[in-house]
């Protein structure tokens, strides 16, 4: 199995693909709504102006991507058929994930939104590369996806291992957040605009999603 040190996946993003853009979008939407103290740290960096290149923790950087991982072989779109067991530290809010991942979108940024199952059903995480200590997350890159089409814009599977995570919202509220489809509009036209203006345009959507809490 490879791990985090994959070549491909270990690059900082390049480029901000509209998979990138989604993704910010659903997680400053998880946050603003479920995540009080993790708003103040990724919602600022996820809505910056501008990427700061580099694998670092989230509070040595001035700006952050995010990816997003749902799907699981056994499920594919149906996410409530997930298996992936999120099990507590002892830490409120803090969770080790045991599992897998058969599709996460951009694997080379900083921060991923994932479900999980908990005791209380299907929940939100969110996931880092780094952890606050600057050490590596227990990210393992099976391989890169071989796509047909958007090659540019790399996709992958993974395994959790003891993955270190935070919760969003209460244990079983994934499905009513609707992280899957409540950013998609915003998102789609984000993803017609020019790479150079989507930061910008996601970093204007950060006050409406506050705005919606």
């Amino acid at each position: 199995m490879a791990s985090d040190n994959h070549a491909a996946a270990n690059q900082s993003p390049p480029l901000v693909d509209h998979n990138t853009v989604l993704s910010d979008l659903a997680l400053v939407h998880a946050v603003t709504l479920h995540g009080d103290a993790i708003a103040k740290v990724w919602t600022p960096k996820l809505a910056a102006p501008s990427y700061d290149f580099g694998l670092r923790p989230v509070s040595d950087k001035a700006g952050a991507l995010a990816g997003m991982g749902m799907t699981e072989k056994q499920g594919g779109s149906d996410v409530r058929a997930n298996v992936t067991e999120a099990r507590p530290t002892g830490v409120d809010g803090e969770y080790t994930l045991h599992g897998h991942r058969w599709f996460t979108s951009a694997p080379m940024n900083d921060v991923f939104l994932v479900l999980a199952q908990a005791s209380g059903g299907l929940t939100c995480f969110l996931v880092p590369r780094v952890l606050p200590d600057g050490s590596r997350n227990r990210l393992d890159v099976v391989r890169l996806k071989d796509k047909l089409g958007n090659r540019s814009s790399a996709s992958s599977e993974l395994e959790f291992d003891g993955t270190w995570a935070q919760r969003l919202g209460n244990e079983g509220g994934a499905c009513r957040l609707g992280v899957t489809d409540a950013p998609s509009g915003r998102g789609g036209v984000l993803a017609c605009r020019p790479p150079i203006g989507r930061r910008r345009a996601l970093g204007r959507q950060a006050p409406y999603a506050e705005r919606d809490r």
